[in-house]
C-alpha cells in the first residue's frame, strides 16, 4: 500500500511552518515503522510548494497528486492557531473514491 502525505494547510497569523514540518515528520516516520505502507510523491510536492507556489492542499490536489503518482490514500489537513490555541485535523482520503475515510 502506498500513501501520499500533503502539506498542511495553515490557518492563522503566525508562521507555524515549522509546527507542520514536525507533524508531518512524526506521521511519516509512523507509517514506516512496519515497511508496509511507502510514501510516495515526496518530490512532486516539492515541486508543488517550491516551483508551482500551492499552499493550499486540498481534496482535489490531493486526489490528483494521489493518483499521479500511485498512491492509495492521501493524508492531508490542518494546522489552525486562535490567539493561544492550536488544533491540528487531520483527513485520510481513498484516491479511488475520491472519498475521506473515517477513523
Amino acid at each position: 500500500m502506498s500513501v501520499i502525505i500533503m502539506p498542511f494547510t495553515i490557518h492563522g497569523k503566525d508562521n507555524l511552518s515549522g509546527l507542520r514540518r514536525q507533524i508531518l515528520n512524526t506521521i511519516a516516520s509512523n507509517i514506516e515503522v512496519d515497511g508496509e505502507i511507502k510514501i510516495v510523491g515526496i518530490e512532486r510536492l516539492k515541486e508543488l510548494v517550491f516551483e508551482e507556489k500551492v499552499d493550499l492542499f486540498d481534496e482535489a490536489i490531493a486526489s490528483k497528486s494521489g493518483k499521479e503518482e500511485g498512491a492509495q490514500f492521501s493524508i492531508l489537513g490542518s494546522i489552525t492557531r486562535i490567539e493561544g490555541d492550536i488544533s491540528v485535523d487531520i483527513r485520510l482520503l481513498n484516491i479511488s473514491s475520491g472519498r475521506l475515510v473515517g477513523f
